[in-house]
């Protein structure tokens, strides 16, 4: 199984979309901090923890560490303690599920496999989780609560999933 560390504006934009289940459904092993899981609202953090594999607890000593790790001063302190776990664990087959684009372009940089909410989309309509009309309305409804996500990216797979029929 492979393990995804896991940032916290995934769980928001699944929660949001009532589709957290899909990173079970997965078959990803989830891990992330403590100081990710501190950035969710109660009602995110109940439902995130009950499809978490690891949260792992994280002191503020972290900081020194990833200071000499080269990462981006603009990155919050809980994305640094996303880095900063995924530089200290020793999985093989680890990915970072991400939307923060500093933290995207420093794994990158590093090779380290980073993905977004569009691979899961993707993923979960590959793997027939989701029919291409439900994946056409989750990601419509995605882009009305999230700004930041890649235009071009989107209106390509609305395109796609909206003429395909089920």
């Amino acid at each position: 199984m492979r393990i995804a560390i896991t940032d916290a504006n995934i769980f928001i934009d699944l929660h949001a979309l009532g589709c957290l289940g899909l990173l079970k459904n997965l078959e990803l092993e989830i891990h992330t901090t403590d100081l990710i899981i501190s950035e969710l609202s109660d009602e995110q953090k109940n439902a995130v923890l009950e499809i978490i594999t690891v949260v792992e607890p994280i002191s503020l000593d972290f900081l020194s560490d990833v200071e000499h790790a080269g990462v981006p001063k603009g990155l919050s302190v809980p994305d640094r303690s996303l880095i900063w776990y995924s530089q200290n664990v020793s999985f093989s087959n680890m990915l970072i599920l991400s939307g923060d684009n500093l933290v995207r372009k420093w794994c990158k940089a590093n090779k380290i496999n980073v993905y977004g909410i569009l691979w899961i989309l993707d993923i979960s309509v590959e793997k027939s989780l989701l029919q291409h009309a439900e994946a056409y309305m989750l990601l419509k409804q995605l882009t009305k609560i999230n700004q930041w996500l890649p235009y071009r990216e989107c209106e390509e797979r609305l395109e796609k999933w909206g003429n395909q029929s089920d």
